[in-house]
């Protein structure tokens, strides 16, 4: 995922980084995706500069899932997913420079269930649509939406896009990515 910093002409890319597990061990294991890593670069073709991971999360927090970026204020905020046992749910960090981050510890999480994989698209009066993978909603996957005009607090819509029937084995909508073209949502 990343973020296009206009102003200093830089692409910063920003992920789950892995340690490569041992032989026979799950890279979704225990102390896996436990860093959020970021990279930059003038353009899609680089040449990319590595830079320390933005974050990282405690072992005992489970992992962490792909974020997204957006202006906020006078710097910028991420939305990413920390899949705690306790709460799976998307938390926020905040940047002035898109270099250093720091976690909103008092805020979030937003939504319930299993969300992940954030979208986050700005409607013409300022306020903003969220659209998050889930498997959550009575075993079918589907894209959870919802609305926000602070970036803090979010109001529940119904579901943006439901999946197939309910399965039994573990089947998921990935990634939603929404923008705006010609007047027009895709």
């Amino acid at each position: 995922h990343f973020f296009v910093d206009e102003k200093n002409q830089l692409i910063h890319w920003y992920g789950i980084t892995n340690p490569i597990p041992a032989e026979g061990e799950s890279m979704y294991g225990p102390g896996s995706s436990l860093y959020m890593g970021h990279a930059t670069a003038p353009g899609p073709f680089g040449p990319w500069t590595e830079h320390p991971h933005a974050f990282s999360e405690p072992e005992e927090d489970g992992h962490i899932g792909c974020p997204f970026v957006v202006p906020y204020e006078d710097g910028y905020l991420m939305l990413f997913p920390n899949n705690r046992v306790d709460k799976k749910r998307l938390f926020v960090a905040t940047s002035k420079d898109l270099f250093s981050w720091k976690r909103l510890e008092d805020f979030g999480p937003v939504g319930e269930g299993n969300l992940r994989d954030p979208c986050l698209v700005k409607l013409d009066d300022g306020s903003y649509l969220l659209y998050a993978a889930d498997f959550s909603y009575e075993k079918i996957p589907h894209v959870r939406l919802y609305k926000t005009k602070d970036l803090l607090n979010y109001e529940e819509l119904e579901p943006a896009l439901l999946g197939p029937e309910p399965v039994s084995t573990m089947f998921y909508l990935e990634s939603p990515f929404v923008f705006r073209h010609d007047g027009m949502y895709y």
